[in-house]
């Protein structure tokens, strides 16, 4: 999550920036820079983990103030990553957040 919101992740406009890849191109679409913003909004590559995660958002939370901030936000934002499979071989598979009331009885 710290890395989305700093855009400090390895995605292609990153990871050119220190020279890791010969390109800032998305390899998914080809079609823009692979910024934070490509890959959650615009990627058509992801356009159906998109679009289920606007279902489950709501239209007006499909912005990186919301997604990024909001607890209840967060596990449908990471069932988008983990369905785009995008960042998969660098993070595998990212987990839920626990809710509230998950807490283990102590």
């Amino acid at each position: 999550l710290v890395q989305l919101r700093t855009g400090h992740i390895p995605l292609h406009d990153y990871l050119y920036r220190f020279q890791k890849v010969d390109l800032p191109i998305c390899p998914c679409c080809n079609m823009a820079n692979e910024t934070v913003f490509h890959f959650l909004f615009q990627c058509t590559a992801h356009r159906r983990a998109r679009d289920r995660l606007r279902s489950q958002v709501g239209g007006r939370n499909m912005a990186t103030k919301y997604l990024f901030t909001s607890r209840s936000l967060l596990n449908p934002l990471f069932e988008f990553i983990n369905a785009s499979r995008r960042l998969h071989h660098i993070f595998g598979i990212i987990p839920p957040v626990p809710r509230k009331d998950d807490d283990d009885d102590e």
